[in-house]
């Protein structure tokens, strides 16, 4: 699969940039985002590739979500993003989220 905006959103504003990145520059913003790609795939560097035209910034928080479309989660990570460029967003190797259902 590849990369889709429509995936990528921020946790707590709707997207409408409440406390956006201009009146908040030093505020982490939380980012979630659900593919089939696996979190190796996301991770890597420019995979957002239109990262800083949205907003992220470095120390940014995202959860990823490996989900195909209708189905159960089958792994999460939650990644920080190192460094953000014209190009993309690179992030963090992350760390796991267990996802089990007993």
């Amino acid at each position: 699969m590849a990369y889709n905006p429509l995936r990528l959103t921020t946790v707590g504003d709707d997207g409408l940039r409440v406390n956006s990145v201009a009146t908040q520059p030093l505020t982490p913003r939380t980012w979630t985002y659900q593919s089939a790609d696996a979190v190796a795939t996301v991770r890597a560097a420019n995979y957002f590739s239109d990262a800083k035209q949205r907003g992220m910034k470095v120390n940014d928080l995202v959860f990823v979500v490996v989900a195909a479309d209708g189905s159960a989660a089958t792994a999460v990570s939650i990644c920080v993003v190192m460094a953000v460029a014209a190009t993309g967003a690179d992030l963090s190797d992350g760390t796991s989220i267990t996802v089990t259902n007993t």
